[in-house]
């Protein structure tokens, strides 16, 4: 086709190579005992030869060790980064932070539980296991707004973005004292139903329920 364009007075850029980084040529590489390099130089000189008997004519034949080729990536790389990744790291940088707080307070928790009576730790992680499975509505709400206001920022729509700010968070609020008002009227029968059997009795019921109604009053309170 490169040969066609070319005899038709086509501006055609006819590129190949090999590629000394690849996961093939390691494999290759280390099955012959030599260097990802030693393989290339060799192999490279018997595609020359086969090149030359089918009489294509490449435009360039490079090699991804070449300096010309690693200026090119980089450059496209530093390109990438500094006109979009490094401002999509800036607009992540709060979920990430919001992440990293979560899982510290599941450590503390864990931590400071493992002072108390035998079973604490356990009673925390049935009290856990409910929080984080009706915790998913309130989430859904933050990654519908997550988007819209990531779009917005990026415009520069401060009033807009303030407005659709304290909307989320109020509609997050909603959600959650629904939540905690369910999980404060119904916390026995929730536990009762789903883990009072075999060797969890009706004591850890208690324990649990008592737990669950104080992280419904901290999910009202955060």
């Amino acid at each position: 086709f490169s040969r066609y364009c070319k005899i038709a007075g086509y501006d055609s850029l006819y590129i190949c190579g090999n590629d000394e980084y690849g996961t093939t040529t390691e494999t290759k590489a280390l099955e012959e005992g030599i260097s990802p390099k030693e393989l290339c130089d060799k192999y490279s000189k018997i595609h020359e030869e086969i090149y030359k008997w089918f009489e294509i004519d490449f435009s360039f034949f490079g090699r991804t060790s070449h300096p010309k080729q690693t200026e090119i990536v980089q450059g496209v790389f530093l390109k990438l980064y500094n006109n979009y990744i490094q401002q999509y790291l800036h607009l992540l940088y709060p979920m990430l932070l919001a992440s990293f707080a979560v899982w510290m307070i599941g450590f503390v928790d864990i931590f400071i539980a493992s002072f108390f009576d035998t079973g604490s730790i356990s009673y925390l992680s049935y009290c856990r296991r409910i929080i984080n499975n009706v915790s998913v509505f309130s989430s859904s709400v933050c990654l519908v707004y997550y988007p819209i206001l990531s779009h917005l920022a990026q415009e520069g729509d401060d009033s807009k973005f303030q407005e659709t700010f304290l909307k989320g968070i109020q509609t997050v609020f909603t959600v959650t004292v629904m939540i905690a008002a369910f999980l404060l009227l119904y916390a026995k029968p929730i536990i009762t139903v789903l883990f009072e059997r075999g060797a969890f009795s009706a004591n850890d019921t208690d324990n649990v329920v008592h737990l669950l109604k104080y992280f419904s009053y901290v999910l009202i309170g955060g």
